[in-house]
């Protein structure tokens, strides 16, 4: 009976030092996921590798380590491996840290199921690399062609967030708990 209550929770709840852990563990693949995807010539433009493990960090452990995820990658992977690029690097991390916080507030607060919280966190971290594309490009009519093309060329990621994270979260979830 407690095992099935506790594969119940939306989130899982681990001591500060697991979820440290696991947090370092989300920024570690954030890393290497990217590096993966380029060694493949699978640009990070299209399959959104960074993305993944903000989202998925949220999900499954709540928006603290969404958030702290998100705000982590980009930096850290920029120092490893110079991407994003320095120019896009406050803009990407903005949209990253909001995947992870929205993704974990819409599951954790809200309580919505895996699907709909992955959906609703990745409209609101694109809402906020819209938003920080229109601030940063001084106005609506300059930056509706690269929203616009930023969402094309992200389809394909799209699709395999909504594909694969539920999955991993589910998997990842029980394996912890068990």
């Amino acid at each position: 009976m407690e095992k099935v209550k506790a594969l119940s929770q939306l989130i899982i709840k681990l001591e500060p030092v697991k979820l440290v852990l696991f947090s370092i563990l989300f920024i570690a693949l954030s890393i290497a996921l990217p590096y993966l995807a380029h060694q493949f010539n699978l640009a990070g433009t299209i399959f959104l590798p960074l993305h993944f493990m903000a989202l998925t960090s949220g999900l499954l452990l709540g928006w603290q380590a969404g958030l702290v995820v998100g705000l982590a990658t980009p930096f850290m992977a920029f120092i490893y491996s110079g991407m994003p690029p320095l120019a896009l690097l406050p803009l990407m991390t903005a949209e990253i840290a909001g995947y992870g916080l929205i993704a974990g507030l819409a599951r954790e607060k809200l309580r919505l199921n895996i699907y709909v919280s992955l959906l609703i966190g990745l409209i609101g971290g694109r809402l906020i690399w819209c938003a920080g594309l229109l601030i940063s490009g001084g106005g609506l009519f300059q930056s509706v062609n690269p929203i616009w093309s930023s969402i094309q060329l992200g389809w394909p990621g799209l699709l395999l967030q909504l594909l694969i994270i539920p999955a991993l979260v589910i998997v990842t979830k029980k394996l912890i708990k068990s």
